[in-house]
């Protein structure tokens, strides 16, 4: 007479066998498939979700369909000024999970930055700091004169805070600081943000159309 034990270790028994693996995949592929075709269909009649957005673009990185992930991700940024990579890594990068977050506002304004001495702190702790730049999508003059001072106060050494998401905000804001509408308080952002870099190749090359645009001699490193 078979005992309890030895039913529950008798792989045999009906319902535990390991199904083909090529049927797997078939079901697999077809399920995924499936979900596509119908976040596409949300997408054609404006119903999908930002967490819509995306799972198809995953998708279509999973089963490499490099040129409609591009596509999406530019129907993306489009729609919410934003980056897909930075959405789709925000909570998933394990360089970053240690490090006390700071989140920046969606609208950078005079007082919406967190503490800087709170900030520095952080840098010096054991675990450092990361400043969250992927909700930001704009900032007014205040703002700007304030994260302007706010970089200047950062080291940009080994202690300094990381960043995430910002690389978008920064590329804007080069873009609107070189139009008509670009105003001072945006170029002492950029000079700003690229000596908190250290990055000084970025640093001349904003200083040389610095003076194009305003035909005067730019800041100094």
């Amino acid at each position: 007479m078979m005992t309890l034990n030895e039913t529950a270790l008798d792989f045999t028994s009906p319902g535990s066998m390991i199904p083909d693996a090529t049927d797997l995949i078939k079901q697999i592929t077809t399920e995924t498939e499936t979900t596509i075709h119908t976040l596409e269909q949300a997408l054609e009649t404006g119903t999908i979700t930002e967490s819509g957005w995306q799972l198809l673009a995953s998708l279509y990185l999973g089963i490499n369909r490099i040129n409609d992930f591009n596509t999406l991700k530019d129907q993306y940024e489009d729609y919410f000024n934003a980056s897909i990579f930075t959405e789709l890594c925000h909570n998933d990068l394990p360089q970053f999970t240690s490090s006390i977050v700071f989140e920046i506002p969606q609208k950078i304004t005079h007082g919406s930055l967190p503490e800087i001495t709170t900030v520095i702190e952080a840098c010096h702790s054991p675990r450092g700091a990361l400043l969250d730049f992927s909700k930001v999508r704009g900032a007014d003059i205040k703002g700007l004169k304030t994260l302007t001072q706010f970089f200047t106060q950062l080291s940009n050494d080994n202690t300094k805070p990381k960043t995430l998401g910002i690389d978008r905000f920064i590329a804007n804001l080069k873009k609107t600081a070189g139009s008509d509408s670009g105003t001072e308080a945006m170029w002492n952002t950029l000079f700003e943000y690229y000596r908190f870099c250290d990055d000084m190749d970025a640093f001349d090359d904003i200083a040389i159309r610095y003076a194009v645009h305003f035909s005067i001699s730019p800041p100094s490193w």
